[in-house]
């Protein structure tokens, strides 16, 4: 049997700011942003038959308020960061306040 030769990977040192720039832009370019934008599908969850799970199929089960929690807690790693966490606090508390000590749906 032939043996094959294992392959150096790649390298990349002599891409540019520049370069990695246009690279990302093309790869956004291609995403749909409206139906399956990235930061809602980022997350590493899967469904057992494979597919990745986007936020959109657990919080459109839930009330407006708690699935926007989840929404911008979802998204804020790969997003707006602190402030996808500060609405998801607002959110929170518009909850509870809308509670008045009733069971949250």
């Amino acid at each position: 049997m032939k043996q094959r030769k294992i392959q150096s990977p790649p390298k990349y040192d002599n891409i540019t700011p520049e370069i990695a720039k246009r690279v990302v832009k093309a790869v956004m370019d291609k995403h749909d942003k409206v139906n399956h934008p990235i930061h809602y599908n980022s997350h590493p969850a899967h469904c057992p038959c494979g597919r990745r799970i986007e936020c959109i199929d657990i919080t459109r089960h839930m009330d407006f308020n708690i699935g926007n929690v989840i929404k911008y807690l979802w998204r804020a790693t790969y997003k707006n960061g602190v402030e996808d966490l500060k609405k998801a606090q607002w959110y929170l508390n518009d909850a509870i306040k809308m509670s008045n000590g009733s069971k949250v749906q």
